[in-house]
């Protein structure tokens, strides 16, 4: 189980801040938890944040909506056992989507 909570709206002045866990299940709500800040730069939805379970972690993202059903998008996150991902998410039908990327890393 995941949990996430945005703590400041995106402004015109300010990015979207929030702070999650992930695998509550798995350690508790300490065991896996980030914070994160989203804005939209032009045309990319782009994301910076910290997360720390076992090591700490950069996190960058990135997503461009190309069409009204097409999303091209990207993230990294840092330290041993990171991951890197570039793909595609399309709306095949209403509400069901598909997804398509190359990840490297974990």
């Amino acid at each position: 189980m995941d949990a996430k909570l945005q703590i400041v709206p995106e402004s015109a002045t300010s990015p979207a801040i929030a702070v999650g866990t992930l695998d509550l299940t798995r350690g508790g709500i300490e065991s896996n938890w980030y914070l994160v800040a989203t804005r939209d730069i032009g045309p990319l939805r782009t994301t910076a944040g910290y997360s720390r379970d076992d090591e700490q972690r950069l996190l960058l993202g990135a997503s461009w909506d190309v069409s009204e059903r097409l999303t091209l998008m990207s993230d990294y996150s840092s330290a041993p056992g990171g991951a890197l991902t570039i793909g595609a998410c399309s709306e095949v039908a209403p509400g069901t989507y598909a997804l398509l990327y190359f990840a490297q890393g974990n």
